[in-house]
């Protein structure tokens, strides 16, 4: 038993970590982190932002991953379910942009790594990897919205790729208002940029999630997106051959967390995964979970109370499935020259270098 650093700035006393548990890396934890916290993240935006998300009855995709147990769930669909684990030519595509990155800094010119939504850091690590195997000096910024996820990335990148300066930062990307606050503004320093956007483009809507870099990147700076795809096939037959990487055990565990965690009961309800087309672009489609009340639950939650009829229906979770070409049209219209593409062959992930400049 041992306690732990919640992200409600909590200690909580867990049980110590058993062999193969993803978290495994707080064990080693130095004694002192630096930590940034953008202010989209203070406790006087917590609460609203819970309460707000609960009268719409639409969860903000950041609160399936504040606690260590949402974390730890997420986790687990992501060793499961994961094209980055169940198909090996994934790593060859993320080494690949590596590669391309390499070829477009200056010989041994000095990187800012930023990592947005960096997750568990597994991407990131392995693009870092590559670039400080030439020898060139590298700083590492993890940000994301889940403190055991940020340290998570933070202590992985400490052990396997050392010694390599690291910052971790807690940030909202769907609240932040101006992503300079979080990337920094100096036009005098030596470092090329590189921003990497991992598997955030799906869960953000097209136009929030490209916004974030409207008028932030400079001319030498240099972005990585990646983005679970679908093919035309899949899109004309109703994303069929997809929708079992979100609708299994892992994946309803991990989203029920926060209803549960709520007051409400596993029986209170039926949660379902659908194919929506999207409110903004119609010819993009995604997978959707929604929990459906099949009774009536009354509920106090920060001080507030609730009652929550029978039938009503609550969005969980999001997931856009972008067409390469989809995406390709995407970044044209947000003014981003697509530098480089690779997609594996079942056509399920991409990884896209872009530079400012796009028309």
């Amino acid at each position: 038993m041992r306690s732990v650093l919640c992200s409600n700035g909590r200690l909580s006393q867990v049980h110590d970590t058993e062999p193969g548990d993803p978290l495994k890396h707080f064990n080693s934890m130095p004694p002192l982190v630096g930590l940034k916290v953008h202010p989209s993240l203070f406790p006087s935006r917590l609460g609203p932002d819970l309460l707000g998300s609960i009268r719409d009855r639409f969860i903000k995709g950041r609160l399936h991953y504040d606690s260590i147990k949402q974390a730890s769930r997420w986790l687990a669909v992501h060793q499961k379910h994961s094209p980055w684990i169940n198909d090996p030519e994934c790593r060859v595509i993320y080494d690949a942009a590596a590669r391309a990155v390499n070829e477009l800094l200056s010989p041994r010119s000095p990187v800012e790594w930023h990592g947005l939504g960096c997750g568990s850091g597994e991407k990131d690590i392995l693009m870092l990897r590559r670039l400080r195997s030439t020898g060139r000096p590298v700083d590492y910024f993890p940000s994301d919205s889940s403190l055991p996820l940020v340290l998570t990335a933070y202590e992985r990148a400490r052990n396997e790729v050392p010694p390599l300066p690291c910052i971790p930062a807690l940030c909202d990307l769907g609240g932040i208002g101006n992503l300079g606050e979080l990337l920094g503004v100096d036009p005098s320093a030596a470092s090329t940029r590189v921003i990497s956007f991992f598997g955030m483009l799906p869960n953000l809507e097209p136009e929030q999630a490209m916004g974030l870099f409207h008028g932030v990147l400079g001319p030498a700076d240099l972005l990585l997106l990646s983005a679970n795809l679908a093919t035309e096939q899949d899109v004309c037959n109703g994303l069929h051959r997809i929708r079992a990487q979100y609708d299994n055990l892992e994946t309803r565990r991990w989203l029920m967390t926060f209803l549960l965690d709520l007051g409400f009961e596993a029986s209170d309800g039926d949660l379902d995964f659908v194919v929506e087309v999207s409110p903004a672009v119609p010819d993009l489609r995604r997978i959707v979970a929604r929990f459906t009340l099949n009774q009536p639950r009354r509920l106090e939650i920060e001080g507030e109370e609730f009652l929550f009829p029978s039938g009503e229906r609550w969005r969980l979770f999001f997931s856009y499935r972008y067409t390469p070409e989809g995406l390709r049209c995407l970044l044209r219209e947000s003014h981003l020259e697509l530098v480089g593409e690779w997609v594996v062959q079942s056509g399920e992930e991409g990884v896209f270098l872009c530079r400012p400049g796009g028309s």
